[in-house]
């Protein structure tokens, strides 16, 4: 657009100073007219396709999607830009299971905040090589995590806790951490073991379990009662009209 204004200006100005000299004579004046129409003529011919593009870029701009500014959290990682152990922690502690990772001598390498709620623990004091025992008194929970150590084998048990009247209720899986190419003895390094909350489903488990008990109760008591009304009619009652009639008035 730039280029072609100068030629443009500079065209307009050399007839205006054509004009300027040729004053005096009519005829140039008139010459000096026509070129400052022809002069505008083409400008406004020239700028138009600018203008128009002008115009596309700009609509274009506000219709393009934003460039993407977040950077690939793989290529971080890989860059050294952001520390592997600082994405798995962030990982784990936005996870609503809880998550307890131990090593083959029973000390806690790492737990997210779900686990310290399980175990009702704060930040302070569940970090460090602290032993699963000082985290919890659970024998199910020490169980599961000493045979995947010991026995390299998985588990699954169904654990609660208690604080107050707080009750929780925890689907436990527990698998042995194993490393590979071992030579001589055991690969099993570790267990991990993942606390699943299932209080709400226990308590609905337990609401469906007493509105049966309760149906089977409230059909029993009539069920017994008719059923002896008919064995009765079957012994010999029917005969009797007055009696089969209030026998079945009973039934229906």
């Amino acid at each position: 657009m730039r280029p072609r204004l100068t030629i443009i200006v500079a065209l307009g100005v050399a007839l205006l100073a054509a004009c300027a000299a040729l004053y005096a004579w009519s005829p140039a004046v008139a010459l000096c007219s026509l070129g400052s129409a022809l002069a505008g003529f083409l400008a406004a011919r020239l700028l138009r396709p600018a203008r128009a593009s002008e115009e596309a870029e700009r609509a274009l701009s506000e219709t393009r999607p934003p460039e993407a500014t977040t950077p690939n959290v793989a290529a971080a990682v890989a860059a050294g830009e952001v520390p592997a152990a600082a994405l798995l922690e962030v990982t784990m502690d936005s996870m609503r299971e809880g998550v307890v990772v131990i090593d083959s001598t029973m000390r806690v390498v790492a737990l997210n905040n779900s686990a310290r709620d399980v175990f009702h623990a704060d930040g302070a004091d569940s970090l460090g090589a602290r032993r699963l025992s000082d985290l919890t008194r659970n024998p199910a929970i020490y169980s599961a995590f000493a045979a995947a150590v010991a026995r390299g084998v998985r588990a699954e048990v169904k654990v609660e806790t208690a604080r107050g009247t707080d009750r929780r209720v925890y689907d436990l899986h527990v698998a042995p951490l194993r490393q590979r190419e071992v030579v001589y003895g055991s690969d099993v390094r570790g267990a991990v073991g993942v606390f699943f909350d299932i209080t709400r489903l226990e308590r609905l488990e337990r609401v469906r379990q007493e509105f049966l008990s309760n149906v089977s109760h409230e059909l029993r008591t009539p069920l017994t009662a008719i059923i002896t009304f008919v064995e009765t009619l079957e012994g010999g009652a029917d005969e009797d009209a007055a009696n089969s009639r209030r026998f079945l008035s009973v039934i229906l």
